[in-house]
């Protein structure tokens, strides 16, 4: 791409996010369909100019990553012996046992040095200056979950980790217009689209703190609504609380936990 063209579409990026940012600011807590249809409009105007402007993240293939994760697990002192992990139909990847477990028994022991918590965000000599200045992040820690995964996702010690997570979802964020039109007569969609449109708020307000911040210039240039809503996702369906050393609870992301898929009853 030339500088000219990428010039002028960094200048139509910039303008689109301004445009949906003023569209999401401007709707009340219960949205309607003709309030969304604009929001919906001006967000695939960003995902477009994002697709054309940004290289695509490449796909990872998660089962082929597998044993790449494993030999993480155990070099980090997880034993694995009770279980395996395994592909289940409509689920993904999930643990299977190996040998009866016992009721009660600790069968698998995670590290806090694994696991991906809001302490670990404050400790974090890049990120932790934003967190402090920032009411939003500071109020909403599953947003800064979010945006430190797409920091950490290039290079990071959690990488084996973060190539087996899944690469999209069948979440209300990834339902096109054909989707959620289908859903007009439903009772959520009123909850559905009150979701996206926070998001994309959340996104446009994101993007324009990061272009202030030159010690996070990478995730800047390659932030976009695609990868953002991944990340909101990972952390909205993988997530658990945990309990600091002081006792205060804090949002977390367990590798390896976040695969023990169960069915009720």
């Amino acid at each position: 791409m030339d500088k000219k063209k990428k010039r002028q579409l960094l200048q139509n990026h910039d303008d689109s996010i301004a445009q949906l940012y003023q569209e999401c600011k401007s709707v009340n807590e219960i949205i309607k369909w003709s309030q969304f249809e604009p929001i919906y409009e001006k967000l695939q105007k960003v995902i477009d100019i994002e697709k054309e402007l940004l290289k695509a993240n490449p796909v990872c293939n998660r089962e082929e990553n597998l044993n790449v994760f494993i030999d993480w697990l155990h070099s980090n002192g997880i034993d694995t012996s009770s279980f395996e992990i395994s592909s289940f139909e409509n689920y993904g990847l999930g643990l299977k046992a190996t040998r009866t477990l016992p009721s009660e028994e600790c069968f698998l022991t995670v590290p806090l040095s694994m696991i991906i918590t809001t302490d670990t965000i404050m400790n974090s000599s890049s990120f932790s200056p934003l967190i402090d200045k920032d009411p939003l992040l500071r109020s909403m820690p599953n947003v800064a979950l979010a945006l430190f995964l797409l920091h950490e996702r290039p290079q990071s010690k959690w990488q084996p980790y973060i190539n087996i997570l899944p690469t999209d979802f069948n979440t209300p964020l990834y339902f096109n217009y054909d989707q959620l039109n289908r859903l007009k007569s439903s009772a959520a969609l009123c909850d559905i689209l009150t979701h996206i449109q926070r998001i994309a708020r959340q996104y446009c307000y994101l993007h324009n703190l990061l272009k202030g911040q030159p010690t996070l210039s990478k995730l800047a240039e390659n932030f976009s609504y695609d990868a953002y809503r991944w990340a909101v996702s990972v952390v909205s369906t993988r997530q658990n609380n945990i309990l600091n050393d002081q006792g205060v609870p804090q949002l977390s992301l367990i590798p390896v936990m976040d695969f023990l898929n169960h069915e009720f009853g």
